[in-house]
């Protein structure tokens, strides 16, 4: 991974502020676990929108955004058009004992990779106004630099979950590319 430019500064340092169940709203300049004032840099090929890097105890640390107030569609989110060698889900159930992880299955095919990275990135951004429903499907999208980005899968609201406040709305189309990547059917 190549650094660029100094992009910002860390302004506050999370950690450091009260956990007192405030509800505060972290604010632009806001990080977990860095030093105020320590520089955070462009990361070579990528928009700063989507990640930025700080050197942390000897190595580099990426950070990728997880929402964005100004975001329309899922590419002004995630900066991974063409860049995805593979695909992975697992389905988690969740119950007294803990998560139950299951495999369904992985695609290094390029041409459903397009296919389903293609139709989320162009679907909508939205609030998230409900509550996870059912169990999700845990999607690993593997990048060419050998990095990764997960993000939660809905296929009963055909929701994939960026952050707390955020999902993007993929198309009933989605599910069946993805589970056509994966040749297995995805519970609801």
């Amino acid at each position: 991974m190549t650094l660029g430019a100094e992009f910002a500064r860390v302004l506050v340092d999370s950690y450091s502020l009260p956990c007192d169940g405030d509800g505060r709203t972290p604010i632009d300049g806001d990080a977990l676990g860095l030093v105020e004032g320590q520089p955070l840099f462009e990361v070579a090929g990528y928009a700063t929108s989507f990640r930025l890097a700080a050197r942390q105890a000897g190595y580099i640390e990426v950070y990728q955004s997880q929402s964005n107030d100004a975001a329309k569609t899922g590419a002004d989110l995630l900066d991974i058009r063409g860049r995805i060698r593979s695909i992975s889900v697992v389905h988690y159930t969740y119950d007294a004992t803990g998560d139950h992880p299951a495999a369904i299955g992985t695609t290094s095919d390029a041409t459903t990779i397009n296919l389903v990275v293609g139709l989320l990135l162009d679907a909508p951004v939205g609030q998230r106004t409900r509550p996870v429903q059912g169990s999700p499907y845990r999607l690993t999208f593997t990048l060419d630099d050998g990095s990764t980005i997960e993000r939660d899968y809905v296929p009963s609201t055909g929701a994939v979950i960026q952050s707390d406040s955020q999902e993007i709305r993929v198309p009933s189309t989605f599910r069946e590319a993805l589970e056509s990547a994966v040749g297995a059917t995805l519970a609801d």
